[in-house]
């Protein structure tokens, strides 16, 4: 009974030894799971921003192209306008003569 005693201790010394012998690994794994949750956070962080200006840029995209589209319309009403008043003057100018003028 004294030998299995001491074979039990003999062993739990050794596991001891073995879990000490194994610190400073699970120190480095430790660290590099700290810097990889660091990284993924960033990593959350840039992509909430992104997202975040990704809509400001849309928003602002949507805006730009609905005031050229007014834009559009206003010119093609202010030239059938002028085409209007010009017939009514007498002075109109056919499209390929704007075309024309407009190259010049």
């Amino acid at each position: 009974m004294l030998l299995a005693v001491k074979k039990r201790e003999s062993n739990v010394k050794k596991a001891e030894k073995a879990v000490e012998d194994k610190k400073p690994e699970l120190v480095a794994v430790e660290t590099q799971i700290a810097h990889s949750e660091k990284k993924v956070k960033n990593s959350q962080t840039l992509y909430e921003r992104v997202q975040k200006d990704l809509q400001r840029q849309t928003e602002a995209l949507a805006s730009l192209e609905a005031g050229a589209e007014e834009i559009k319309a206003r010119m093609e009403e202010a030239r059938e306008k002028q085409r209007q008043k010009s017939r009514v003057a007498g002075k109109a100018l056919s499209d390929e003569d704007l075309a024309e003028y407009r190259k010049l």
